[in-house]
């Protein structure tokens, strides 16, 4: 969400992130390939996707048996979509089909095949659905362990917070700094349940600016990962 914010922003676009039924929200993954496909799938619907559309991203967790969950995560846009016969190879190495809108040539490069080939080694899978001149939808399915001794260590870590915020801390303003956006999220969710209204920025620099341009006693509190990018 935060990494393509300020893109979609620029070009007009409505752009939605959110988890659906999620209850095992801790899970045992390669993170950087997870990170390589949602950056696949989402660049692409940017792309391909004009100004005024929308472009959403879904996780939902389908079920759960055992240690095992399974998830669904979709990227679904409004943008140029694909004929049938394109939609059909659209996971191919430097797939091509021709189009009036982006410069006579769609092409995917190598980005759905790399992309397809990280979730079937998850042992997932990827399906596409597409129309010419509606959009696109990619879902990806993929099994995944769930990490209990994260989710434990959280509830532990939640229930400790809630014991300590009384009713005097509703509403205090709190800033979060951390480069990281899996924590951040999940920092920023933790404290807003509390009660507490939070910003968060994601490098030491811009944690300095929203600082020195705020009211002062504006945030009660600044939380801050040890070392921060730009700025420590």
């Amino acid at each position: 969400r935060d990494l393509f914010g300020t893109q979609m922003e620029g070009k007009k676009l409505t752009y939605t992130v959110r988890c659906d039924s999620v209850h095992d929200p801790f899970v045992l993954c390669d993170r950087n390939r997870m990170n390589r496909v949602l950056l696949n799938l989402i660049s692409n619907a940017y792309k391909f996707t004009p100004e005024g559309g929308s472009v959403s991203v879904t996780l939902r967790q389908l079920s759960r048996e055992g240690k095992n969950a399974s998830y669904a995560l979709q990227v679904k846009d409004t943008g140029i979509g694909m004929s049938p016969e394109f939609a059909a190879k659209v996971f191919e190495a430097y797939a091509r089909e021709r189009t009036a809108t982006v410069e006579n040539i769609q092409g995917t490069g190598l980005g759905t095949a790399i992309t397809k080939s990280i979730v079937e080694l998850m042992g997932g899978r990827i399906e596409v659905e597409s129309e010419k001149g509606k959009g696109s939808c990619f879902t990806v399915f993929v099994p995944l362990e769930v990490d209990e001794e994260a989710a434990a260590k959280n509830a532990n870590v939640e229930a400790a917070a809630r014991a300590r915020v009384g009713i005097r801390d509703a509403g205090m303003k709190l800033l979060i700094v951390d480069d990281d956006i899996v924590s951040l999220d999940l920092e920023r969710a933790l404290f807003e349940e509390a009660g507490f209204t939070v910003d968060t920025v994601r490098n030491g620099e811009d944690a300095a600016e929203t600082i020195a341009s705020s009211e002062a006693g504006e945030y009660a509190c600044v939380l801050m990962d040890i070392e921060m990018p730009v700025k420590s």
